[in-house]
């Protein structure tokens, strides 16, 4: 993908934009999520193809829609479960991302209730298996909402703003 020029009004706002950039992958990756946000958004209003390129072409992204390879539009629109790998049969569909904003709220409610919890005890308090908890947690500690005490399976977690220390 070509480099695009960024246009802003200042050289902060401009370091500020490649900054976020790089937080969230690189420029390619963040166009690839916007284009996966726009075909979801037409396979779910049931719209055509057709209606597809003709948004694609209008904006400006038509040949990166052409370069596509259809597997890759048929997962964005349908994409594959996740295996379970707690075990316990069968496979999991993927979170939209109400469901995991949901899932993070529930998380630092939960917290805010029982601070120096441990991994297992959130899984259990939000009804998710614990395998699959550690990417929500991680990403409440980059955005500075929780913190951790500990390494391994004796790792607490309370809320950023909690001012008690954990019992040893």
């Amino acid at each position: 993908m070509a480099k695009q020029t960024i246009v802003t009004q200042s050289s902060q706002d401009r370091a500020l934009m490649q900054f976020m950039l790089e937080q969230l992958g690189g420029e390619e990756a963040v166009m690839m999520e916007f284009y996966r946000k726009i075909i979801v958004e037409f396979a779910d209003e049931n719209k055509t193809f057709g209606e597809l390129v003709e948004h694609a072409t209008k904006n400006g992204w038509v040949d990166h829609l052409n370069n596509m390879k259809l597997t890759a539009i048929a997962t964005i629109i349908n994409p594959p479960p996740v295996h379970d790998t707690e075990g316990q049969g069968g496979t999991s569909r993927r979170l939209t991302k109400a469901e995991i904003m949901e899932l993070r709220d529930s998380i630092l409610e939960y917290l805010g209730e029982n601070a120096w919890a441990s991994k297992s005890d959130i899984a259990e308090a939000v009804s998710f298996p614990k395998a699959k908890l550690g990417p929500q947690i991680q990403a409440l500690r980059r955005e500075d909402k929780i913190k951790k005490h500990g390494e391994k399976g004796g790792t607490r977690y309370a809320l950023k703003s909690e001012k008690t220390k954990p019992k040893s």
